[in-house]
């Protein structure tokens, strides 16, 4: 279930995200060159998004209905760059991701 949350809001953001010549997402003049789930062990050297959460245990409501709570983390990876091109990446990285977000609050 959690997958398909991850995979719905990747194809949200990768629809929305600005783009370059070529069609590939971009910020500033940077591709972002991963879409991860998970932890990573390996750090890519490029801009990159990684998708990381988790779910609460059932939650009984009322007689037959339940509630899941998800908790989903996004987190931008600038690369090897220095720290003032880095944190400038990352912050726009994120400005941008919560104005496309923002739009799409209620999913389901």
């Amino acid at each position: 279930m959690l997958e398909r949350i991850y995979d719905t809001l990747r194809a949200i953001m990768y629809h929305e995200l600005p783009r370059d010549n070529n069609g590939n997402s971009v910020i500033y003049d940077r591709r972002i060159t991963g879409w991860y789930i998970g932890e990573r062990d390996i750090k890519n050297t490029n801009l990159s998004i990684t998708f990381k959460g988790g779910s609460s245990s059932l939650k009984d409501i009322a007689l037959g209905t339940q509630e899941f709570t998800h908790s989903i983390s996004i987190e931008v990876d600038a690369g090897a760059d220095n720290i003032d091109i880095s944190e400038r990446l990352v912050q726009e990285s994120i400005r941008i991701i919560i104005s496309i977000l923002r739009k799409h609050r209620r999913i389901w």
